[in-house]
């Protein structure tokens, strides 16, 4: 509570108080006595709005401690006062709409990075036979790294790592959290519905709607997370800068003698059966890359194992970066102010708390 009690005594030091009124809370739910705090009427600093909502809440002792630890990075950026924490929290934080469109729309260097990436976990594995199962896996080790990779970089934004202060701006980057309860989605409040496109499938950004963390269906968000969104986005990148557009399957020479016809036939066959997709196939750097995700999305063969992995890995990274006291604070504390909103209980004059004039 030393935090807490640090922004309080500024708060008093630099303000004259006014009309003052006494709010006396009920904190049966940590078992402690009422807390009488002195407040200027409805201007009261941030931290005397919202510790004695959140004491009341069935946020625990170390939750509270983490949105303690937030807040005090907030009042060091001038965020004092319930309205401009909502301002903070409509102007910055990204929903789970806004990162689709802030991944279709990432600069190629991030792209590139996770290529490059996968191709170095691909030179790490141990080659076993030269045949196509072994290729396919192979394949899809490239293609899982590299999608990892873009996730840590563009969603949990690992690449800014080396830099140790804690802002609103990186914590409010990331619309996902995941908990004991699931996985929450910082969303508008209209829910996640498709666009017309692989690139909306999130929904359509709009920042006039309200947001809220939304308890989701974690196996359809991951799935649509990878596939639609991350694929797409390297898809993209890759077609532009390595492969090019598709290419018809030459026919193959008639040949007069049936021995070496069925032995190019063999082949042929070995190499292209999976990736000759209505005779056109993509050709160039990368190409089996290109043409293993194009094998997914048309015929789906080996799609299952991949994804399953791919969110066993990304579920990883994402646990790891919640497990940290800054971004449970950011969690909780945006939780509990947008549930406040809606009710005009937190910002418009927190009407849970019982007040008495003196």
């Amino acid at each position: 509570m030393a935090a807490l009690d640090f922004m309080r005594e500024n708060e008093k030091q630099s303000s004259v108080i006014n009309n003052t009124q006494t709010i006396n809370t009920d904190n049966s739910v940590n078992n402690s006595t009422s807390v009488v705090i002195n407040v200027q009427g409805n201007l009261c600093g941030l931290s005397e709005t919202l510790t004695p909502t959140l004491k009341s809440s069935s946020l625990s002792s170390q939750e509270i401690k983490c949105v303690e630890k937030v807040l005090l990075m907030l009042r060091k950026e001038g965020i004092t006062t319930p309205d401009a924490l909502q301002n903070l929290i409509n102007e910055k934080s990204v929903t789970i709409q806004q990162l689709a469109e802030d991944i279709k729309n990432s600069n190629d260097q991030e792209c590139d990075a996770a290529i490059e990436h996968g191709a170095t976990e691909v030179a790490k594995q141990k080659r076993t036979k030269e045949t196509k199962q072994e290729t396919n896996r192979l394949i899809d080790v490239h293609l899982r790294h590299s999608v990892v990779h873009l996730f840590q970089n563009l969603v949990l934004k690992k690449a800014g790592e080396e830099d140790l202060h804690m802002t609103s701006d990186s914590l409010a980057t990331n619309p996902l959290y995941l908990s004991r309860g699931g996985l929450s989605v910082w969303s508008q409040n209209q829910g996640i519905k498709p666009g017309r496109t692989a690139a909306t499938k999130f929904g359509i950004p709009d920042k006039q709607q309200l947001c809220s963390w939304l308890l989701v269906q974690e196996d359809r968000l991951w799935r649509t997370l990878i596939m639609d969104v991350l694929i797409s986005r390297l898809e993209d990148f890759l077609i532009e800068e390595h492969t090019g557009p598709m290419k018809k399957v030459k026919d193959k020479p008639e040949i007069e003698d049936p021995v070496k016809y069925l032995m190019l036939k063999t082949i042929v066959e070995d190499d292209e059966e999976d990736y000759n997709i209505g005779g056109y196939r993509y050709e160039g750097k990368y190409s089996e890359l290109m043409n293993r995700i194009r094998g997914f999305k048309n015929e789906g063969v080996g799609k299952e194992a991949f994804i399953t992995v791919s969110i066993v890995d990304m579920k990883k990274h994402l646990n790891e970066t919640c497990k940290q006291a800054s971004n449970k604070g950011w969690f909780h504390l945006t939780n509990h102010t947008t549930e406040q909103r809606d009710a005009q209980k937190l910002i418009a004059g927190a009407e849970q708390l019982r007040i008495t004039s003196n």
